[in-house]
C-alpha cells in the first residue's frame, strides 16, 4: 500500500488487485478489517483507484467495506473506536460526508485517539477539512494531551526499585526476606 501513498498508484493497484479486486462472485476478500494494516490497504487501494480514474472500481471496494462494517455493527455490542473511525474514513472516501462526520463523532465518543497515526492520510482529506469535523478533532487532541499528562504523572511517581521490592520480595520469616519465585500457570 505504501507505493500508492508515495504517488505510485499503478504499482499499488497491481500489487493489491489480486487480493482486493472483486472476484468472479463480485465479492472482495477483505481479510481482517479489524486490523489496522488491512484497513489501510483497502483504503489505499480504493483511493488509488479513484486517483487512476476508476471510480466504479473504488466504489465497489467501498461498498464491500460498508457491508463488512454493517455486519460488524450487527454482531457487536460495544463500539470499537478504531473500526468506527475506519468506517468514517470509508464514508469520506465515498464522499458521504454527513455519514463520515456522524461516524467520526461516534469514534471520538468511543475514545478514538489515533489522530496522529492518521493525520496526513489522503483518504479522509475532505472530512478533515469539513468544518463539522474541527471540534471533533480538537476533542481528540485534548484527550491525547490529557492522556499524555496522566502517563507523565504516573512515570514521575513510578519507582522501579520499590516496585520490584514490593512485587518480588515477600514478607520475611524469622530468617530474613525470601524472594518470590515465579509459579507456572496452568
Amino acid at each position: 500500500a505504501v507505493p500508492g501513498l508515495a504517488g505510485d498508484c499503478e504499482t499499488t493497484r497491481t500489487m493489491l488487485a489480486p487480493v482486493l479486486a472483486p472476484g468472479d462472485t463480485g465479492e472482495i476478500e477483505l481479510g481482517p478489517l479489524t486490523e489496522r494494516d488491512g484497513q489501510h490497504a483497502v483504503h489505499t487501494f480504493a483511493w488509488c483507484l479513484q486517483q487512476l480514474g476508476d471510480p466504479a472500481g473504488a466504489d465497489a471496494v467501498l461498498e464491500q467495506v460498508e457491508s463488512a462494517f454493517r455486519d460488524h455493527q450487527a454482531r457487536t455490542v460495544a463500539v470499537d473506536s478504531e473500526f468506527t473511525f475506519f468506517a468514517a474514513r470509508n464514508a469520506a472516501l465515498g464522499n458521504e460526508l454527513d455519514l463520515a462526520v456522524e461516524r467520526l463523532e461516534a469514534a471520538v465518543d468511543a475514545g478514538w485517539l489515533a489522530l496522529n497515526w492518521h493525520a496526513h492520510e489522503p483518504f479522509w482529506a475532505n472530512l478533515r477539512s469539513d468544518p463539522r469535523a474541527a471540534p471533533l478533532l480538537a476533542r481528540v487532541k485534548e484527550d491525547v494531551a490529557a492522556e499524555r499528562t496522566t502517563a507523565e504523572a504516573m512515570d514521575a511517581r513510578w519507582d522501579p526499585i520499590e516496585w520490584h521490592r514490593q512485587t518480588l520480595v515477600m514478607p520475611s520469616s524469622e530468617q530474613g526476606s525470601q524472594v518470590a519465585r515465579p509459579t507456572k500457570h496452568r
